[in-house]
């Protein structure tokens, strides 16, 4: 069953766009463009209509940000035994289209449901799904006319009924990814390559975009436009996250000393372990 329309967050590329549930239910995402048939569309249907979800085992209350002046979502789940947060976002990449999930482990443990339904045009086809391998590694495509879409990840659910579930679990300091690829469904599978550090260069990108439409000038999607040396930037000072140490804190560090998001430090002079 869908939410309130309030209770959904937009993740997006620019050229296309999914919609992220407090539940950590993606309800509604077109690929490769906005005006592509939805391939989740559980938002305007039901839960066969399609949906990939993450949600923590239990009750868990939530909290929910972007990262700065960004369209990458970072949705904070606690539970009795630990806190995790999920980060989503739509990296800026040629000739296909992605959507990342990035589990992290910030206190304790928390064990996530996961489902992925796929279900093409509408929620109207079902794909033929099935497990392959891309430059040796195991991933599941999912297969519809002129789309192709293929899950990647460390450990991938399970076919149940049409529908894709399983079970995985994040530590402190643990970090599990996951994608989902559009691709021509006539292209060969090959080596989708590793999403580096996705989720900064997203952020500088998606960043350097704003200050291009504010100052009239042009940024490309996938493209950074550095702010005049007079502007205060808001954007990472370096690719690296830095933390001050504290328990959950991994707010990225300025080019102007800023209070970290977890802590009363005025600077944060510590790399922080997460590599991403």
């Amino acid at each position: 069953m869908a939410l309130r329309i309030e209770d959904y967050a937009l993740i997006g590329d620019r050229r296309g766009a999914g919609l992220v549930g407090r539940n950590g239910s993606i309800d509604w995402l077109c690929l490769p463009r906005f005006d592509s048939p939805a391939c989740l569309a559980a938002l305007l249907g039901t839960e066969e209509h399609g949906f990939w979800q993450f949600e923590p085992v239990g009750d868990y209350t939530v909290e929910r940000r972007y990262v700065g002046d960004s369209a990458v979502l970072e949705t904070t789940f606690r539970t009795e035994d630990g806190e995790a947060t999920l980060t989503d976002l739509m990296p800026h990449t040629a000739g296909r289209a992605d959507v990342v999930r990035v589990l992290w482990g910030v206190r304790g443990r928390v064990r996530f449901t996961h489902t992925w339904r796929v279900r093409m045009d509408y929620g109207k086809v079902r794909p033929w799904v099935r497990r392959a391998e891309a430059g040796g590694e195991p991933v599941i495509t999912a297969i519809a006319g002129p789309d192709t879409l293929v899950l990647r990840g460390p450990d991938l659910p399970v076919a149940v009924d049409h529908t894709h579930q399983g079970e995985v679990e994040v530590t402190e300091g643990h970090e599990l990814r996951f994608s989902m690829t559009w691709i021509p469904s006539h292209h060969p599978l090959e080596d989708l390559a590793a999403h580096e550090d996705v989720i900064n260069k997203t952020v500088d990108a998606d960043e350097g975009w704003v200050d291009a439409r504010a100052t009239g000038t042009t940024a490309t999607a996938g493209s950074a436009t550095p702010r005049s040396p007079s502007a205060p930037s808001p954007r990472l000072a370096s690719p690296t996250r830095r933390c001050c140490g504290a328990t959950g804190c991994c707010a990225p560090s300025r080019a102007t000393p800023r209070t970290c998001r977890s802590c009363t430090a005025s600077t944060a002079p510590a790399a922080c372990p997460r590599s991403s």
